[in-house]
């Protein structure tokens, strides 16, 4: 049955993240190393193979596309209580188009980019960049062109960004809300999530227009 498929991927999901997260307390610290750990182990295939999955099924192959490595690692983060969003720009034809996972923290965005498997960097090329820094410095997108190959998203691309929030219907129902109430100590898994409080959050936040 699927919701035991979907149970075990929320076990594999917390194990993962418990190991992955490092020993930091900074948040952003723990959202990197698992990051980190979601690129070095789900390596990336081309968009035009991809092949629908579940995160579970990325996990037993080891492999997938940049939105799958988001997936990913939206789901390893909020096993540490951590909120990732996916971040979509604006196609010249008006269609939106998957960009990178961003977590959010402290009103900011700070963004991933699964597709090169690094963070974008900030000002001081040490930090993770925001959304709020790459919007009020284009160089920082920019910085990322090495030789024919251009970064493929252009600063104009920004001024129109939604923010897509991770969630399958099993996450949203009853009987997973009720099963993560029963689980606690060394059982406790999380298996749900509040979208309609994440995007209040988000948009009063500022960051997304």
């Amino acid at each position: 049955p699927q919701g035991v498929r979907l149970l075990q991927q929320a076990i594999w999901l917390r194990d993962i993240s418990e190991w992955a997260r490092g020993d930091g307390f900074d948040n952003l610290q723990r959202a990197t190393a698992l990051f980190d750990w979601t690129v070095r182990n789900i390596q990336l295939v081309p968009d035009k193979d991809y092949r629908p999955r579940w995160p579970w099924q990325t996990l037993l192959y080891g492999e997938g596309t940049a939105a799958q490595r988001a997936w990913i690692f939206a789901l390893l983060c909020r096993q540490q209580g951590l909120e990732v969003v996916v971040l979509s720009v604006a196609e010249g034809n008006g269609q939106q188009k998957f960009w990178l996972p961003a977590l959010w923290l402290d009103g900011k965005l700070y963004l991933f980019d699964t597709r090169l498997g690094l963070p974008i960097r900030g000002p001081d090329g040490e930090s993770v960049a925001t959304l709020r820094q790459v919007r009020a410095d284009t160089g920082l997108l920019a910085s990322l062109d090495i030789g024919d190959f251009k970064y493929p998203v252009l600063a104009d691309a920004l001024k129109h960004v939604t923010a897509d929030l991770v969630a399958s219907p099993f996450e949203l129902s009853r009987r997973a809300r009720l099963l993560e109430a029963e689980l606690t100590g060394q059982d406790r898994l999380v298996l749900t999530t509040a979208p309609s409080l994440q995007a209040e959050a988000i948009q009063a936040g500022g960051e997304i227009t």
